[in-house]
């Protein structure tokens, strides 16, 4: 399965499941980790690619396309937040995006070079989601809305 087709899924699944937007971007990104065999051969095409676009315009042109459109879908997900009551309001979405974004593609590279590293007692995967996570809270500080319904 792609990764765009996991995405939606995950991004379906957290929908279905009235889950806090902040919780389906968490699970959205993780997607892009390599933390497992699948992901591990996806980025490291994804990394040979980004290399050769180093010195190719035309390659260069994908991946900063890649790249805009995944701080696109992050900026989504904070405005999204910002109308159902996670994130403050005027909160510069695409700002947090990019930091988000910045600290997907960190991680990933570390995770790829060396996932058995440690970080203090924890696992680098278990890090990396905790890292994530604390990222995520600095944006989405508040409580989804989005869900609740009326009680008569």
């Amino acid at each position: 399965m792609s990764i765009s087709a996991r995405l939606a899924d995950r991004v379906a699944a957290g929908t279905a499941d009235e889950q806090p937007i902040s919780a389906i971007v968490l699970d959205g990104v993780l997607e892009l980790l390599p933390l497992d065999d699948e992901r591990r051969g996806e980025y490291r095409v994804t990394r040979v690619f980004r290399g050769r676009s180093l010195d190719n315009p035309a390659l260069a042109e994908v991946a900063a396309a890649t790249a805009a459109d995944i701080r696109t879908q992050l900026a989504t997900a904070v405005r999204n937040g910002e109308e159902c009551g996670e994130v403050v309001a005027g909160t510069d979405a695409d700002l947090a995006a990019t930091r988000l974004a910045a600290l997907v593609d960190g991680l990933a590279d570390q995770l790829y070079d060396n996932p058995a590293r440690r970080v203090g007692h924890r696992e680098l995967p278990a890090a990396a989601t905790t890292i994530l996570r604390e990222c995520l809270a600095a944006t989405f500080t508040g409580q989804c809305h989005h869900y609740r319904t009326e009680k008569s």
